[in-house]
């Protein structure tokens, strides 16, 4: 079994990691901001002092989680164009940051809102 974990340990901010089971212990690879890149480590580890927001089951092996571990951990973080959606939703779908996304359209809307007004 696979799973797609969601936290948030900051308002406003989410983090994903995909987890499987390695030797019968939980595993969870991220693209971590603060660690500069993609990581590996115990579940218990990457969910502590963050409040899990949503559990989802994935239809993937724990080989195949592990293996797309391997072949990104080189990956270094980048906010606009390699985060935690990208590393995530890359393994299991179409690379995409939808929290990125919501960012950049509101930015864009309160600027166009500020040129209106000025």
């Amino acid at each position: 079994m696979t799973w797609l974990i969601t936290t948030q340990s900051r308002p406003l901010i989410r983090h994903q990691a995909l987890v499987y089971s390695d030797g019968g212990v939980l595993m969870a690879v991220h693209n971590s901001r603060d660690k500069g890149g993609v990581i590996r480590q115990p579940l218990v580890d990457f969910v502590k002092g963050k409040r899990v927001t949503q559990v989802k089951e994935l239809t993937y092996s724990s080989d195949y989680i592990h293996s797309y571990y391997c072949e990104n951990k080189h990956r270094k973080y980048d906010l606009l164009n390699y985060n935690c959606e990208h590393f995530t939703t890359g393994a299991i779908g179409s690379v995409n940051s939808p929290q990125v996304k919501q960012l950049l359209f509101g930015s864009s809307l309160l600027a166009l809102l500020l040129m209106i007004r000025s």
